[in-house]
C-alpha cells in the first residue's frame, strides 16, 4: 500500500517565512509518506518572460539545501521547458496521480498558478479530484512576504528587513579562490569566496562566517584594479577568526549593509575606510541574531 504523500508546491526563491509555513502545514497533516517539496530549478519567466526574469536569490543546490532543512524529505526539482508550459491541467494532476499517488495531498501558496496559460489553481485541482490545501501567506511590516520584496530590499542595501523576511540571515556560499593578494599589503588579507547573489546591492557588508564576523566587499573592488577576475566575488576580511589552511568552501551570512562601493584615491586612503569599516561592523553585529531559522 502506497503511503500519502504532503506535496509542498511552489517555485520557492529563497525559502522564506512564506514558504516555510506551507512546509510547515504540509508537515503538520502527518504524511505517512513524508513531505516532498516540488519546485523549478529556473525561473519559469526564463521561458515565458526572459526580459522579465528575475535575479534569483538562490542557486538550485540552495533552495534544496534550504528546503530540506525547512523540513522536505525529499526535493523534486525540475526544468521548466515549453513542454512544461503548454501542459494541459488534466495532464497535470494526472502526472501528480502517477508520480506520488492517489492519497496525495497538495499543499501551495495562494497565488499559486499551473497549466497552460497559468489557468490552474487550487480550485482547478480540487475539480479534478485532488486533496489541496492554499496556505495563508505570511506578513512583514503589514505586507505579504515575498520573494519579490526580499530581492529589492537586498538590492536597496536594506538587509534587515530582507532578513526579517527571510527569517534568517541571508547566505552566500561558495568556494574560496585565489585572490590578487593586494589586501596582505595593507594588512588587511581577504577570503575571496566565488558566491551566486545577483540581487544584492554592491557595496560592503558586516557578515558572519565559520570562523567568526568580519567585512565583506560584494562588487568590483575599483581601488584594487581590474573587475574581470572578480565577476561574483565577495572579498572577506576577518576580524575574529581566520580559516584552516585546508579550507575550501565558505559561507557568508550577511549581518547589516555598511556602505556603497567606492573607490578611492589611494591604497592608504581605502585601509583608513576600511578601519571605519570595521568599526561600524562591530556596532551592528548584534543584528545577527536575526537568525532564527
Amino acid at each position: 500500500m502506497r503511503k500519502m504523500v504532503a506535496l509542498a508546491i511552489g517555485f520557492f526563491d529563497g525559502v522564506h517565512r512564506g514558504h516555510r509555513a506551507i512546509l510547515d502545514a504540509a508537515r503538520a497533516a502527518g504524511p505517512s509518506g513524508g513531505v516532498v517539496a516540488l519546485t523549478f530549478s529556473n525561473h519559469p519567466f526564463t521561458v515565458l518572460a526572459p526580459e522579465r526574469a528575475p535575479a534569483l536569490l538562490q542557486t538550485p543546490e540552495q533552495k534544496r539545501e534550504a528546503l530540506a532543512a525547512a523540513g522536505a524529505a525529499a526535493v523534486e526539482m525540475c526544468e521548466f521547458t515549453r513542454e512544461v508550459a503548454s501542459m494541459e491541467c488534466a495532464d497535470f494532476a494526472a502526472l501528480l496521480r502517477g508520480r506520488f499517488g492517489e492519497d496525495v495531498q497538495i499543499f501551495c501558496g495562494a497565488n499559486w498558478r499551473f497549466g497552460a496559460g497559468g489557468a490552474g489553481d487550487a480550485q482547478t485541482l480540487r475539480g479534478l479530484g485532488l486533496r489541496v490545501a492554499v496556505c495563508e501567506g505570511v506578513c512583514e511590516g503589514g505586507e505579504l512576504v515575498s520573494s519579490t520584496r526580499i530581492r529589492a530590499a537586498l538590492a536597496e542595501g536594506d538587509v534587515a528587513l530582507a532578513n526579517r523576511m527571510l527569517g534568517r540571515n541571508y547566505e552566500l556560499a561558495g568556494e574560496i579562490v585565489p585572490g590578487k593578494q593586494l589586501g596582505r599589503k595593507i594588512n588587511r588579507p581577504t577570503l575571496n569566496v566565488a558566491a551566486f547573489a545577483p540581487a544584492l546591492r554592491r557595496g560592503v557588508y558586516a557578515v558572519e562566517t565559520e570562523w567568526g564576523r568580519g567585512i565583506a566587499n560584494w562588487g568590483v573592488a575599483p581601488t584594487m584594479g581590474s573587475a574581470a577576475w572578480r565577476e561574483n566575488i565577495i572579498e572577506v576580511h576577518l576580524v575574529d577568526g581566520a580559516p584552516p589552511a585546508d579550507a575550501a568552501f565558505a559561507h557568508a551570512r550577511i549581518l547589516a549593509f555598511i556602505r556603497p562601493e567606492m573607490q578611492f584615491a589611494s591604497i592608504d586612503a581605502l585601509a583608513e575606510q576600511i578601519a571605519r569599516d570595521i568599526a561600524a561592523m562591530r556596532g551592528k553585529v548584534s543584528i545577527s541574531s536575526t537568525d532564527r531559522a
